[in-house]
């Protein structure tokens, strides 16, 4: 990875300044990118989500978790405002004018939340199972979207059809109204959960788990509850 002398600061510039999501993020692409690298511009996803997580993963593992929700915020935030005030498209996508129109946040923040999600649903043992597969098997070759799901899929059993299907296939993304109220009677928590993004060709129902806290009197305790379309 060759980067410019803008990225060289001393110490007092440092206060002000920094590279290390820069540089962290052009490291990543040492294994996604340029060991393992996208077939064509429709799956690019796979070199610039990778790179856009692992640099979260990297400085989680540098400044700790409350660094890495911050970045993970960032992240949704950048891509949220893309999706709600510019455009909505598909992850991979064969529909572009030119290569470039496909270096968006959808590309890059999307896809890193994306890959979160998967590291999510598979679990720590999991994702990391898959990720080293993932390069040990495509070292030197080209990839598409699909070589990633057989392979996470193969190393940990999950079913990923449904997360890519919707979210990477498709277009946008849950938008939720939730309504809960206690039923003494039962002793029981009523939850109901309504997906109200507009609905078209690209975007449709989702299906996913949710967490869920209930508090009392200082105890937590998190439900992870499955959400069907």
């Amino acid at each position: 990875t060759t980067q410019t002398a803008r990225t060289l600061h001393d110490a007092r510039a440092a206060l002000d300044f920094t590279s290390e999501d820069l540089v962290a993020h052009e490291a990543a692409h040492q294994w996604f990118g340029d060991l393992v690298t996208c077939e064509d511009w429709s799956h690019i996803w796979l070199n610039e989500g990778f790179a856009d997580y692992f640099t979260a993963l990297y400085k989680h593992h540098a400044h700790g978790d409350g660094e890495f929700a911050l970045e993970m915020d960032e992240l949704r935030a950048q891509y949220l405002e893309e999706d709600s005030k510019r455009y909505r498209r598909p992850i991979a996508t064969r529909h572009y004018v030119d290569p470039l129109d496909m270096f968006d946040t959808h590309t890059y923040r999307k896809g890193a939340l994306v890959l979160h999600m998967i590291r999510y649903l598979v679990g720590e043992e999991g994702w990391w199972k898959g990720v080293r597969s993932y390069v040990d098997r495509f070292a030197g070759q080209t990839v598409t979207t699909p070589d990633l799901q057989s392979v996470m899929e193969e190393a940990t059993g999950a079913s990923l059809g449904t997360l890519l299907d919707s979210y990477v296939y498709g277009a946008g993304h849950p938008e939720l109204k939730v309504k809960w109220d206690w039923q003494p009677e039962t002793r029981q928590v009523h939850l109901e959960v309504r997906q109200v993004q507009k609905l078209d060709e690209q975007t449709g129902l989702f299906s996913f788990p949710l967490e869920v806290a209930l508090v009392e009197e200082g105890r937590i305790v998190v439900r992870r509850v499955p959400v069907a379309a």
